[in-house]
């Protein structure tokens, strides 16, 4: 009796534990880069996952400022696969101002994902200067089963036309340069001055002597 009454309270113990370890909350998020040139052709943006368990699947719209992106394309990424599942999306639905991006996994086995990836990279052109919100709706990460994931979301912003290319130590090194050009220069002019001026000294001192 003592060693039922043991497996009994152990059972009841560990069952919660699994049930919070599925519905623990998720974090899907926008990670951009912090500025492109309005000249580029075309800037990635990755839809990343933190804490995810057993996830199977994911929906995901994408919105941004019309006027300075104009959403492309959405690829997926093998994150899902890597349990070892057959993963399937469809197109992504592209609006001028957003884009809907849809993938699931195939079957009840083996169980969904855990950890944290990449679930997808989005492709944005840039249309002119200006900073764009980058904002995520429509959410949802689900398990095999086809039950929510609970996840909370992280938004971002990309700016446009802000930045000239040039870090701080590509701008020390163009000023180092100029300043040992003009080094070179100046030593070029004091040379030939000199050597004038020799020259000059030569011809009065044979006209001296003549």
């Amino acid at each position: 009796k003592l060693i039922l009454t043991i497996a009994v309270l152990l059972a009841a113990a560990t069952a919660p534990q699994r049930t919070h370890s599925q519905d623990q909350q998720a974090t899907i998020k926008i990670v951009a880069p912090g500025s492109v040139r309005a000249s580029v052709d075309h800037v990635e943006v990755r839809i990343d996952v933190e804490n995810a368990r057993n996830l199977a699947g994911f929906q995901f719209v994408l919105s941004v400022d019309s006027e300075l992106l104009r959403p492309v394309s959405a690829e997926k990424t093998s994150f899902l696969t890597e349990s070892g599942r057959e993963i399937l999306c469809p197109g992504p639905t592209i609006e001028p101002a957003a884009i809907r991006y849809t993938c699931v996994t195939l079957r009840d086995s083996p169980p969904g994902v855990d950890g944290s990836g990449t679930l997808a990279i989005v492709t944005l052109k840039p249309l002119a200067k200006g900073t764009s919100p980058l904002t995520l709706s429509r959410v949802k990460l689900a398990h095999p089963d086809g039950s929510e994931l609970p996840s909370l979301t992280v938004d971002d912003k990309l700016k446009v036309g802000g930045s000239s290319g040039w870090g701080t130590s590509q701008r020390v090194m163009l000023a180092a340069a100029a300043a040992v050009l003009l080094l070179l220069l100046l030593g070029a002019f004091v040379w030939r001055r000199r050597k004038r001026l020799a020259r000059q000294d030569q011809s009065s001192f044979t006209n001296d002597v003549t």
